[in-house]
């Protein structure tokens, strides 16, 4: 097996001298769906802000608060509705 199939899900990789992290990208778990929904979500809230109506921006603070209070609390709504849809949790 090569070094990138040993790879657990959030690994140090040491390229000249420096750390990086990488997730594992050989299939979708509930934190990289989450990762994608949201900027998916915030992208998608600040090109509606820029061409149709910038109130759009109250849908982007409304996607930074839940990031924030999963950070601080572990609870996430996306994350249970991803579970329930079936993507692997880890």
């Amino acid at each position: 097996m090569t070094e990138e199939k040993k790879e657990s899900k959030t690994t140090p990789v040491t390229h000249t001298g420096e750390k990086h992290y990488r997730l594992c990208v050989g299939y979708w778990n509930i934190p990289r769906a989450i990762y994608f929904i949201g900027g998916l979500f915030i992208f998608g809230s600040v090109l509606l802000a820029l061409f149709v109506d910038e109130r759009w921006l109250y849908f982007t603070l409304f996607v930074a608060f839940l990031f924030m209070s999963f950070a601080l609390t572990g609870y996430c709504p996306m994350a249970l509705m991803l579970d329930k849809m079936g993507i692997r949790r880890e």
